[in-house]
């Protein structure tokens, strides 16, 4: 019975700390844009602002398809790629780790 309990337990803190869709996709713009370097050129900052704004923007379009599946003790949010699901992040005990690799996707 102890064990059952144990278990119980740390499902219950597992489905607490599943972080929301939010968290999926904010972890995955910051992983997308840090490696932007800020200029110190008054005009390469603009432009770099700029662009940030606009590449946010359009994640965050391209972001709302994708689907976030909460399974209580972890969570994952999946894009549909050619017929095929693409694992994008994953969450557990409050924290989302990027799963696809950037350097691929960029080519």
């Amino acid at each position: 019975m102890k064990n059952l309990s144990f278990v119980v337990l740390i499902m219950i803190f597992l489905g607490i700390s599943n972080p929301e869709r939010e968290a999926h996709i904010n972890t995955l713009k910051n992983e997308l844009f840090k490696d932007q370097t800020h200029s110190e050129d008054m005009v390469e900052a603009i432009g770099q602002g700029f662009a940030r704004v606009l590449g946010g923007n359009l994640l965050g379009l391209l972001l709302e398809g994708a689907e976030y599946r909460d399974y209580l003790c972890f969570s994952l949010l999946v894009i549909e790629r050619k017929g095929d699901d693409s694992l994008l992040t994953m969450g557990v005990l409050g924290q989302v780790i990027v799963l696809f690799d950037k350097d691929k996707t960029s080519k």
